[in-house]
């Protein structure tokens, strides 16, 4: 009764229901002609509580409801043989009913370990073929700008570094950045430069980063590689939001990692 109120509107609901009331008379009648009552005295008394019912203007007089009362009179009237569930075939249903529960619990225990293989497989970290990431010195007459690009004192006759390569251009399969800021290779890596604030030196520290990955790498998947390098050379820690904020150093003169 409890679930057929919570779950009332479900169409099965109706059905398990009606197969239930349905059992429920099966079973009286069966036990009732079991005692010795002839069949047609029972079911002839069945039909008259329904014509009772049908002939009485009064709304509270008893009647018979339920399953179909042509399919019941019959059934009473053939009176057929019962077959009587001794210890044996007890134990049966009994160990039947207990693997239809335990059955679907040992199919998920037994499918749980691929299925997290499954999972870590389909998570893997992309990552550099190769890659190496170094301090780097910033020459005499060369500065770093607060927007990570590398200027140079006019007529200093000083070339300026050039970042290159990467997805999108003509080596795609390396990147060779000999100059560049913290904060810019933030930004090269979130591409979110006008959200990552932190210390002053994330402008002025600059690396030399040198990696290699397969020619075909797309920007989005360039872009988690770098994160994964940043993470994992510097020890970095983020998480996903609006803002990124190292607020320790994660980095800092006279590291070296490669």
């Amino acid at each position: 009764m409890f679930v057929e109120t919570i779950f009332w509107f479900h169409p099965l609901v109706w059905w398990i229901g009606k197969r239930m009331v349905e059992e429920r008379e099966r079973a009286c009648d069966e036990e009732v002609l079991r005692l010795g009552s002839e069949p047609r005295v029972y079911a002839e008394g069945i039909l008259n509580i329904c014509k009772l019912y049908a002939e009485s203007p009064l709304a509270c007089v008893s009647g018979v409801t339920g399953a179909d009362l042509k399919k019941r009179i019959e059934a009473i009237l053939k009176n057929s043989a019962v077959l009587r569930l001794d210890a044996t075939r007890k134990a049966i249903l009994a160990v039947a009913g207990a693997a239809a529960l335990a059955l679907p619990i040992a199919l998920g225990i037994v499918n749980a370990p691929s299925l997290r293989a499954q999972s870590s497989t389909g998570q893997t970290r992309l990552t550099f073929d190769v890659a190496s990431v170094k301090p780097a010195s910033v020459p005499s007459g060369v500065s770093l700008m607060e927007d990570g690009r590398v200027g140079v004192r006019k007529g200093s006759g000083i070339e300026i570094p050039r970042n290159t390569g990467g997805p999108g251009t003509d080596d795609p399969g390396r990147i060779h950045f000999p100059l560049i800021s913290l904060k810019q290779l933030l930004r090269r890596a979130w591409d979110s430069y006008y959200e990552i604030e932190g210390p002053g030196w994330l402008d002025s520290q600059a690396v030399t980063v040198d990696a290699t990955m397969p020619p075909n790498t797309t920007k989005a998947q360039f872009q988690e590689m770098l994160r994964n390098l940043i993470t994992e050379r510097f020890g970095f820690q983020y998480h996903a939001g609006k803002r990124i904020s190292p607020d320790t150093p994660w980095w800092s003169p006279g590291m070296v990692r490669s």
